[in-house]
């Protein structure tokens, strides 16, 4: 990763080179209310960051802007990255671990003063529709367990290369298509964190999140739910792309007897485990 200062208050962060032009756009847009005509900047979420969409003659962009608020957030910032830089590098390791995800084009930082930095991770869009999205569409059965093989190993190598993915949302992964084929693709980057270790209790954390929300989200859907075969065939995958040695009947029980639990506790008792 390698940064300019575009002034004593602004950096601009990026992998090899960058778009001067895209970065001098966007920096004015927020931070000298100026606006060009070629670029247009649409606000699409505004949660525990501002996301925009951004169209350029050439291509087409997201920004999330991180401007913080909670003294909390503010004191940790001192000792840490600005989320913007933390983000964008969580995204060039992915990369370099060949995990699918977004593309970092740039992170952008500006000082308001000593104690607080606001932040932007730009990445270019992906052309697709969210996994919530193409599951509510319907599908044939073949290309539910295709999908659901891919997602198995798609979490392995994520696990295996310590990555920890706290909301693992069915509309926080895109599918694109490619031909006759597709990849899985993730997109919630600043939810993704890079672990010195991954210990084998919070594997089965993240799995059982992971399964809970997995089966909220399509029972909050019109989408047909996960069937116990789809789920016994995800962790079967999952559990030969892991690169532990685990007690599979044990694994599974372990993982189902929490996301039980967690689904009784949410109101979605109904949901047969």
């Amino acid at each position: 990763m390698k940064a300019d200062s575009y002034n004593p208050q602004i950096k601009i962060f990026y992998q090899d080179s960058y778009n001067y032009d895209l970065a001098e756009t966007i920096i004015q847009y927020f931070w000298a209310n100026s606006k060009d005509e070629d670029y247009i900047f649409e606000a699409v979420k505004d949660d525990k960051s501002e996301v925009y969409r951004l169209k350029t003659p050439e291509d087409v962009y997201y920004l999330k802007h991180y401007h913080l608020q909670k003294f909390s957030k503010k004191f940790k910032n001192i000792f840490r990255k600005p989320e913007g830089v933390r983000h964008f590098k969580t995204a060039t390791k992915l990369s370099a671990n060949n995990i699918p995800a977004v593309e970092p084009i740039l992170g952008i930082t500006r000082n308001r003063n000593l104690f607080v930095t606001d932040s932007l991770l730009v990445t270019r869009e992906i052309k697709g529709m969210t996994l919530l999205e193409y599951v509510n569409s319907g599908q044939k059965s073949d290309i539910r367990k295709i999908i659901i093989t891919r997602l198995a190993k798609l979490w392995a190598r994520l696990i295996n290369n310590k990555f920890w993915h706290k909301d693992p949302r069915l509309f926080n992964i895109m599918i694109k298509f490619a031909g006759d084929g597709f990849k899985l693709i993730l997109v919630d980057i600043d939810n993704i964190y890079s672990l010195p270790y991954f210990p084998h209790r919070l594997v089965l954390k993240n799995l059982t999140k992971l399964s809970t929300d997995m089966l909220k989200d399509m029972t909050n859907s019109q989408a047909e739910t996960l069937t116990i075969n789809e789920r016994l065939l995800f962790f079967e995958k999952f559990a030969r792309a892991y690169k532990r040695e685990v007690y599979f009947r044990k694994f599974i029980n372990k993982i189902n007897e929490r996301v039980a639990k967690r689904l009784a506790r949410k109101d979605y008792s109904e949901i047969t485990m």
